[in-house]
């Protein structure tokens, strides 16, 4: 996984990533660790990536607390945020918003992946959640909805992985009502499917 200095600028993002912010202390650790990923906010217009004060905030609580891994998604978004027309996307014809729930999905994938061919940090596979804030609660709440949609073409192994989180939490979430099964403003008409996933 790249450093998390890597990650740098807001506006434009069209290389997505996944940075591991902080490891669980070896010294307290007794048994595999939670992994937790964090999806800044940003309206999707950009991503609040870390040297910003929300993101910043929630990576320090978080790593303070010494037994989880936390990890930070940078998503796709584009230039100038959502375009007027759903259908229209700045990413090769996809649907609005489709980059990022890619984007999320892989994360997950990656890091349960990860976490069970990984033996350096010690993480627990089945328990990998996943953190937003606003746009990125926006973009949780998606992926919970579709995890199971394959959206882009198998890359290797990791995708063999399951998408779905073993939780969710959603910190002031953006238009959550526009994720309702009826909404087209995605491009696609949501069903709400079965889920043995916790919903906080």
């Amino acid at each position: 996984l790249p450093e998390l200095k890597a990650f740098h600028g807001l506006g434009r993002v069209e290389v997505p990533g996944v940075a591991l912010a902080c490891a669980p202390s070896a010294s307290t650790q007794s048994a595999p660790a939670t992994s937790v990923i964090v999806a800044p906010g940003g309206a999707y217009k950009f991503v609040g990536v870390p040297g910003k004060p929300e993101a910043d905030s929630v990576l320090q609580w978080l790593c303070a607390t010494g037994d989880v891994a936390v990890f930070v998604l940078k998503y796709r978004v584009p230039v100038v945020g959502p375009p007027a027309t759903p259908e229209i996307s700045n990413f090769g014809g996809l649907p609005w918003g489709d980059a990022a729930l890619m984007d999320a999905q892989r994360a997950v994938r990656l890091v349960r992946w990860w976490a069970a061919h990984n033996q350096s940090l010690k993480l627990d596979p089945s328990r990998v959640g996943f953190l937003g804030l606003s746009a990125g609660a926006h973009l949780v709440a998606h992926l919970a909805w579709r995890h199971d949609e394959r959206l882009y073409a198998r890359l290797d192994a990791v995708d063999e992985e399951n998408a779905l989180p073993n939780f969710q939490i959603l910190v002031y979430p953006w238009n959550l009502e526009r994720l309702a099964p009826s909404s087209r403003w995605l491009g696609v008409t949501l069903q709400r499917q079965p889920s043995n996933a916790s919903r906080l």
